[in-house]
């Protein structure tokens, strides 16, 4: 980042270096055995601190999953858990839920012919939303989490090693490709069937959602899927990415806890009926903005890419760049500027694959060729 804000005309001396700020409690010394005590934890165990509890962190069913071979671990070697379910009641639930299971008192056999009782819930400890995450990081051993910018940075502080589960596509992943490289991080990455299966059927993504969800109506289950793969891991990404590549803080009042809250209890003739959609929003927007705007049909926010590529400079400007020496380098121009006189002339809608192109050349010259 510094090399890239110098290469932008930034001088050096007006740069500074100072990664996440974190509270100073993470570099305090703990009286290990003190916190161990408290929380009934061994000072002779492998001590796993599991982060599980965003509302739209790890992925319920994936985390319950990877928390529960923690707990079967825990039966067989000197390990104990702390996991931190946070604010998600749900996953709170699901921790307990799985404890349950091995709750019941295991007895092995030694080397001695003498036996050994486990009781499972000797090693885990559920904690909800806590700010004790110095201290209890202060014991740990191992951190289980995603790859945030806060956590990781704690963890870094705390000298933790990390294993890292399923970050977001983005930043997430870059921090977990950097962690991992460094040698500081081990990033537990998808089941190999999934990720070589490059003909996986949507339905194999969703089930667990749908799983969630079997219960609900078709509109709860929609909009489940939207909530868990089309917001989070599409527009709000999306977003989130253009908007701090541009130094702004964008907000999303419609995902406001409370609105949400309030959202997710109306009833279905509120949501949307046979004739209208947001019928509740519209009703209220009635009030405050003009009618054709609560009356109009639903629309997103689209850059109108395809009608600009047909007229005017910025024709010219993509004419030029599809047929630069990046674009014969790399591509077929008879074939790229046969599909742009189709679209210009309204034969063929070619605008997504004239401006994946265009956007690929664009890159290569700025980022390659300096320009």
């Amino acid at each position: 980042m510094k090399n890239y804000l110098i290469s932008k005309g930034i001088t050096e001396n007006k740069i500074s270096v100072t990664g996440i700020p974190i509270s100073n409690r993470f570099l305090k010394t703990y009286n290990k055995k003190e916190i161990l005590d408290t929380y009934n934890l061994s000072e002779d165990k492998f001590t796993v601190l599991f982060f599980g509890g965003g509302e739209f962190g790890l992925g319920k069913t994936k985390t319950a999953e990877i928390f529960e071979s923690f707990v079967q671990e825990s039966l067989k070697e000197k390990i104990q858990i702390i996991a931190i379910a946070g604010k998600n009641p749900k996953m709170k639930a699901s921790f307990k839920e799985i404890v349950s299971k091995y709750s019941v008192n295991t007895t092995t056999t030694n080397t001695t012919d003498t036996t050994d009782t486990t009781d499972i819930t000797n090693n885990v400890k559920i904690l909800e939303f806590t700010n004790q995450v110095p201290e209890l990081m202060s014991i740990s051993d191992l951190v289980v989490t995603k790859p945030g910018g806060l956590t990781t940075s704690e963890s870094l502080a705390s000298h933790l090693p990390m294993l890292i589960i399923n970050p977001i596509p983005g930043q997430e992943e870059e921090n977990a490709e950097f962690l991992e490289d460094k040698g500081i991080a081990i990033w537990l990455r998808k089941n190999e069937k999934y990720k070589n299966n490059y003909e996986l059927e949507a339905i194999h993504v969703t089930k667990d959602v749908y799983n969630e969800f079997k219960n609900y109506s078709n509109i709860d289950k929609m909009q489940a899927i939207d909530i868990n793969f089309w917001l989070m891991k599409d527009i709000l990404l999306k977003a989130d990415r253009m908007t701090m590549a541009s130094s702004i803080e964008g907000r999303v009042p419609f995902i406001d806890k409370e609105v949400f809250k309030v959202a997710s209890h109306l009833p279905f003739d509120y949501k949307v009926t046979k004739e209208n959609t947001k019928v509740a929003l519209r009703a209220a927007a009635k009030e405050v903005i003009p009618t054709e705007a609560y009356k109009k049909k639903k629309l997103g926010f689209p850059v109108p890419v395809r009608e600009w590529i047909k007229e005017g400079d910025f024709k010219e400007e993509v004419e030029k760049t599809l047929n630069s020496d990046v674009a014969n380098k790399y591509f077929n121009t008879k074939i790229i500027n046969k599909m742009f006189e189709e679209h210009v002339n309204g034969k063929k809608d070619n605008y997504r694959k004239i401006w994946t192109i265009y956007t690929f050349i664009k890159w290569y010259q700025v980022f390659f060729e300096g320009e």
